[in-house]
């Protein structure tokens, strides 16, 4: 057992860690009301997902070989937001819309589809855990500060787009 745990951690060490995390899930149902009385109803979800990689590069310290210690731990975080339009059927289960379904700007201020945190320290991975899981904490925190403007923002974009149609009558956010 301690050989599969310490082959898996090599494993880890050589080709990086990841992990991927769903930060927050949220749903919304707006209605459609068309000229001929029809009404079209949608679902659409946004998810924000928080990504990090971690990788040991450089190499440890080989005692009397003279080889020098260079092992240094990168790692890189990346936050997204995702949208997902389904049209609500009165049978039970949505259909998705791949046409609607995007990754928004998950930062506003630089108009970027992801946010990228990158740090690196100059030791193993396993000795500089506390400051990478501070940027990660960071990086969740911040992506959930702007995760609501962010997606009342693009259900109005939505909206607009919907009543734009020359069909269409009224659209009713649920």
């Amino acid at each position: 057992m301690k050989r599969i745990a310490l082959s898996i951690a090599l494993v880890q060490a050589l080709l990086g860690a990841a992990a991927a995390e769903v930060v927050r899930t949220k749903e919304r149902h707006y209605a459609v009301r068309f000229k001929d009385d029809a009404v079209e109803r949608y679902q659409v979800v946004w998810r924000a997902h928080s990504d990090s990689t971690m990788r040991d590069q450089g190499g440890s310290l080989i005692p009397y070989q003279g080889a020098v210690e260079t092992r240094r731990c990168a790692w890189e975080i990346v936050s997204t937001i995702d949208r997902t339009v389904a049209l609500a059927t009165r049978l039970g289960p949505a259909m998705p819309i791949p046409a609607l379904s995007r990754m928004l700007k998950a930062d506003p201020q630089k108009q970027e589809e992801r946010r990228t945190v990158k740090g690196s320290a100059p030791d193993a991975c396993n000795a500089v855990g506390a400051q990478r899981e501070a940027d990660e904490r960071s990086a969740r925190a911040e992506l959930l500060r702007t995760f609501e403007q962010i997606t009342e923002a693009d259900l109005a974009t939505l909206r607009r787009e919907a009543e734009s149609r020359a069909d269409v009558v009224s659209v009713t956010v649920q």
